[in-house]
């Protein structure tokens, strides 16, 4: 483990970062959408975690970062799931 992964590991609690890795992050996120939040900034701004998480559950986008938010096919994936 390299010394900034160390760190990370360290003061995740500290932060609210549960989920470091992306397949961590992947494995939580397609059950429940709103995991996202406990994700690591890295990780809000990976396209695939951000689309798995809006695909389980529209109101995650609300944690992904500023570009998804303003992304038109995430916003527009996360709007096919609230739909009812």
């Amino acid at each position: 483990m390299n010394y900034f992964s160390h760190l990370i590991n360290q003061f995740s609690d500290y932060f609210n970062v549960k989920y470091t890795t992306k397949a961590e992050a992947l494995s939580a996120v397609q059950s429940h959408g709103f995991q996202l939040q406990h994700a690591s900034i890295a990780l809000k701004n990976d396209r695939e975690v951000v689309m798995a998480a809006v695909s389980n559950d529209g109101y995650a986008l609300k944690y992904a970062s500023d570009a998804f938010r303003a992304d038109k096919s995430v916003v527009l994936e996360a709007m096919k799931r609230d739909i009812s």
